[in-house]
């Protein structure tokens, strides 16, 4: 069987270079955010200059980014999945496509917030409105909100899971699953408005998604199983 026929648990390897194409775009996509919104401050405790700061191109841009990337890296996320179910890691795998795609969707509703709804409230405080700002106050005290920071500081977790399977799957390249893990660590800091981990966050998220995009390319023309050298 050539290396465009080989399937890995019935998928076609061509599907799984799609899914690589998506982690590459990922990483293009979010890495933005980390500059674009470096002078902005999204604690709850600096909701004024959040959300004047929130009003702007570059913030629109960079929230706009990361939420299409983010929707790219779960499309990669299942492929490196698959790829890694044809080896003794799929359980370990298994685990972080769940703790990673799961836990991201729980985390969603606090970027539709931050995309939508802080600029929209900087926009009415820029035009002498500002007691706009009671809506992110009251947001804030939600008592449902923890579940969804929780989802944006755990979904990271799948990536350290997803990571250390990479390493020990013998298929992947050490650096990619290394990279994976370091960037997920530094990620949990870097979402508790940690700016300068975040723009350390947002190189580290660019290089190991492209790195582990073109290591799952790489991968589907090994036979089943085989290890990497």
């Amino acid at each position: 069987m050539s290396s465009n026929e080989t399937a890995f648990s019935g998928i076609p390897a061509s599907r799984l270079r799609l899914g690589a194409l998506a982690l590459i775009a990922a990483g293009l996509l979010i890495a933005p955010q980390g500059p674009l919104t470096f002078d902005v401050p999204t604690a709850p405790d600096q909701n004024l200059a959040f959300a004047t700061g929130a009003n702007s191109t570059a913030y629109r841009v960079a929230m706009t980014l990361t939420g299409i990337g983010i929707a790219f890296m779960v499309l990669g996320v299942f492929a490196l999945y698959v790829r890694l179910a044809a080896t003794a890691q799929e359980r370990l795998a298994f685990v972080g496509l769940v703790m990673t795609v799961g836990l991201v969707v729980l985390f969603l509703p606090i970027m539709g917030f931050a995309l939508y709804v802080v600029p929209a409230v900087g926009s009415l405080v820029d035009q002498g409105r500002p007691e706009m700002i009671d809506v992110m106050d009251q947001t804030f005290t939600e008592p449902s909100l923890p579940i969804a920071f929780l989802g944006g500081i755990l979904w990271q977790v799948g990536g350290i899971v997803l990571g250390i399977a990479m390493w020990r799957s013998g298929v992947f390249w050490k650096l990619s699953g290394l990279l994976l893990i370091v960037s997920a660590v530094v990620g949990i800091p870097a979402f508790l408005d940690q700016k300068v981990l975040q723009l350390i966050g947002s190189f580290l998220t660019l290089l190991a998604l492209v790195v582990v995009g073109i290591d799952l390319w790489r991968s589907t023309s090994k036979p089943r199983g085989s290890a990497a050298h």
